[in-house]
């Protein structure tokens, strides 16, 4: 197994839950890890707009509409808070694709 030098850095990691699978799905969490171990997580409130919500994603995250509602911030402040971190010029998903915000 490769080993990380002292230059070689481990990637930005994003991670982000959804209402759904498919077209209607929306952001329900976003978190990410930063190369020097800063981490971030929040749940987003729900806009009017989006109303697709899908009991099978659900039991995967174990997130409840009701916690989005209470806890949630919203999705202006969750993006704000995105950007507004220096270090994440460049995030890299799960899946290995890569965001420039």
């Amino acid at each position: 197994m490769p080993t990380l030098s002292a230059v070689e850095l481990p990637p930005v990691i994003i991670d982000i839950e959804a209402s759904g699978f498919g077209r209607g799905s929306y952001p329900i969490e976003v978190g990410f890890v930063l190369k020097d171990g800063l981490s971030y997580c929040s749940l987003i409130h729900p806009v009017p707009q989006w109303t697709h919500w899908d009991p099978a994603a659900e039991h995967l995250h174990h997130i409840s509409p009701q916690c989005l509602l209470e806890h949630g911030q919203p999705p202006s402040r969750v993006a704000a808070a995105l950007r507004s971190e220096e270090h994440t010029s460049e995030l890299q998903s799960p899946c290995n694709l890569v965001c420039r915000l």
